[in-house]
């Protein structure tokens, strides 16, 4: 984590999942799901497939490895 990918497609991701996160009414932990393609060449061919307002919290959940990741930013 981060997934590989260009700087500037990461930021958009990030900023299109709090998007959701806020617009849906989401606390606390969330998560969105944006499938990329080598297709995409700038952050215009970005789409949500899904979003997550309670994702799990067991040792094969992302939300461990993000919280070790992000440490006191989330």
């Amino acid at each position: 984590m981060p997934a590989p990918g260009l700087p500037f497609v990461y930021q958009e991701v990030r900023r299109l999942t709090l998007a959701a996160h806020v617009a849906l009414g989401c606390r606390g932990v969330s998560c969105c799901g944006f499938p990329l393609r080598r297709s995409h060449q700038g952050k215009s061919g970005l789409s949500c497939l899904e979003a997550n307002a309670q994702p799990g919290m067991t040792e094969t959940s992302f939300v461990p490895d993000l919280a070790s990741v992000c440490g006191d930013n989330i």
